[in-house]
């Protein structure tokens, strides 16, 4: 959670209650050290009580207002769908999203990872260390 980024959602003014809160998840989402938040749809949807296709909605239009940008990421090399990654490019600017999407993401159980890996937080999946331009 960044109450940074919760309290740049919370400030953005012209939206639409839905489109409001959807950002304010995933402000609350916002992980600091990786500039982006990954709640899935049915989080987002359950966290604000709003259906899936109005969460879906939301995050279009915070998109196309340029609020928000995503990334598409994928595990075992593309065989499983995995929640997209959302950057607050309105609140920072200087992040961008990976060059090369969907990033791939890979689990691994060894105790030591393989060089050039980093652990996507709070998990045991792991990506490359150059997946990501802002990281």
């Amino acid at each position: 959670m960044s109450m940074k980024a919760f309290r740049w959602a919370k400030a953005q003014e012209g939206l639409t209650s839905a489109e409001k809160f959807v950002l304010v998840m995933l402000g609350d989402y916002y992980n600091d050290d990786w500039h982006r938040s990954w709640p899935s749809y049915g989080s987002l949807a359950r966290d604000t009580s709003l259906s899936l296709s109005t969460v879906q909605r939301a995050v279009r239009s915070l998109r196309a207002r340029g609020l928000i940008d995503v990334e598409a990421w994928m595990l075992n090399e593309g065989a499983v769908s995995m929640p997209n990654r959302y950057l607050l490019t309105g609140y920072r600017r200087d992040i961008r999203p990976a060059t090369y999407q969907p990033v791939l993401v890979s689990s691994y159980s060894g105790t030591e990872p393989y060089e050039g890996l980093i652990q996507v937080p709070g998990s045991n999946l792991y990506i490359e260390s150059d997946a990501l331009d802002s990281v």
